[in-house]
């Protein structure tokens, strides 16, 4: 009996052996069965809901049945369009990991539903090839903000599709390449993007409330090189924050650098820029920055202006607005209130100006507007600076202006403490020496102050001067 008991426990460990072996054979199959008609199945549900105009290729998908996740590696999302379309978009991701509702339901009934998305390293191209026609725009240039935005509409629209609750995008990078005047490559890097929501329902029909969702958008160490090649932006970081639409960046440096065609050139450093009240909209579908509050934190600004870059006759008097057009973008701001601002300007006019303070400013800017597409360039409501020990030299440093503070509203400019004093030099016989406490001038011409050294205003007004004037024969 024994051994007839031996025997039959030899038997059944043999059959479990070989169910075994069966078992994990056939999982196997099956496993291979799911990865390969669920690869077939996505690349054919990308192409027919993208109607033929993105084309899916990955070197692999592994599924798992249990989990219901989906890892896709290195994938490339490519738009196939690109004769007729100006703009073109090639996506790559070197993993994507996808939580399926239904693994079934993506086989048989070829229906995605995802409850979130991670992708890994994705690398976005946007292409553009010609100047897109249906666009309301003046230049032939890409724009980063314009880009993003339109990337960020994708994905949410891609997530009310499938219903997708979260989506992670893990160290994004995005380049935008510019055929039509190949400039280098403009660039950002170091992407952290998570975007959750809570839903209501199961299934497609899951709602989402956007006032119940969370973003968070953070950006590392950069240097940029903005679309057209002029103008550059580095930054320590970026943080969006949507709840108080805010963007906050730290150690910021914005520069435009010379060109063949226009001298003009600045570079500001920000230890802190904070932008809030942000309109993501405008910044994303017409490219204008547009805040209810900037907050600048120990600024340094240095501008080189040229006069020859504001007129294109040598009769003309100077336009600055025609600097202001290449130098800056499109703004609209309420408040700018700057905090221990450095400035340096440098002025070359009829001769060469230098103007600089050597303690920390601060200035309060209401309602400012930029706008270079519009004929008045500049709008400005109101202006108040306090200076400290500001200067004004002429070339050979014969003459030297100055004042504490500067207020600018409406047409007028005030200025406090105003003092002049030119002493005898090669162009100056005689010594002039003029104090005033309270000095306002009305329409001031500030083409013909900044660019000829001439003060010309309709109206001025000195409360208590002092003047001394000694004629030197």
């Amino acid at each position: 009996m024994a051994s007839i008991s031996s025997t039959s426990r030899f038997k059944l460990l043999k059959i479990s052996i070989v169910i075994l072996v069966i078992a994990l054979v056939s999982l196997f199959i099956v496993h291979q069965w799911f990865a390969n008609n669920a690869r077939k199945a996505l690349t054919q549900y990308i192409a027919e809901q993208s109607n033929g105009h993105i084309q899916l290729t990955l070197s692999g998908l592994d599924v798992n049945l249990f989990t219901k996740r989906l890892k896709i590696n290195d994938a490339v999302l490519t738009s196939t369009d690109s004769i007729n379309s100006p703009i073109t978009y090639q996506a790559s991701f070197s993993q994507l990991s996808l939580n399926v509702a239904s693994v079934w339901a993506l086989l048989i009934n070829k229906e995605l539903l995802l409850d979130s998305v991670k992708l890994y390293n994705p690398v976005i191209n946007v292409y553009q090839w010609r100047k897109d026609t249906t666009e309301n725009v003046s230049v032939n240039e890409l724009s980063i903000p314009q880009e993003l935005g339109k990337v960020y509409n994708s994905m949410t629209d891609a997530l009310d599709a499938f219903a997708i609750r979260r989506i992670v995008i893990d160290n994004g990078e995005i380049s935008l390449v510019d055929k039509i005047n190949d400039t280098e490559p403009s660039t950002v890097s170091n992407i952290f993007f998570d975007l959750a929501r809570t839903p209501t329902g199961e299934g497609k029909k899951r709602t989402f409330n956007k006032d119940q969702q969370t973003i968070e958008l953070k950006i590392g160490k950069q240097q940029i090189v903005l679309p057209g090649g002029r103008h550059h932006i580095s930054f320590k970081s970026f943080n969006l924050q949507l709840l108080r639409q805010a963007i906050i960046l730290d150690s910021c440096t914005l520069s435009a650098n010379a060109t063949d065609s226009v001298k003009s050139n600045y570079t500001i450093f920000f230890k802190k820029l904070q932008l809030t009240g942000v309109d993501f909209a405008a910044m994303s579908s017409k490219d204008i920055i547009k805040a209810d509050t900037v907050l600048c934190e120990d600024p340094s600004f240095n501008f080189n202006l040229y006069s020859s870059d504001a007129v294109k006759k040598k009769s003309e008097i100077p336009d600055p607005d025609k600097i202001i057009k290449e130098l800056s973008g499109n703004l609209d701001l309420a408040y700018v209130e700057v905090k221990n601002a450095g400035i340096q300007f440098e002025v070359y006019g009829k001769s060469k100006q230098s103007f600089f303070n050597s303690n920390k400013d601060n200035f309060i800017i209401n309602k400012l507007r930029i706008n270079p597409d519009s004929a008045k360039v500049v709008s400005i409501e109101s202006f108040d600076m306090t200076l400290r020990d500001y200067q004004l030299y002429n070339t050979d440093s014969s003459s030297t202006y100055s004042f504490d503070s500067l207020h600018f509203f409406d047409n007028r400019v005030v200025l406090s403490n105003f003092a002049m004093l030119s002493k005898p030099g090669k162009k100056i016989r005689n010594f002039v020496d003029v104090q005033v406490p309270y000095f306002e001038l009305t329409k001031l011409d500030w083409y013909r102050l900044i660019f000829d050294q001439e003060m010309v205003a309709k109206e001025a007004v000195l409360n208590n001067p002092v003047i001394n004037y000694s004629r030197r024969i």
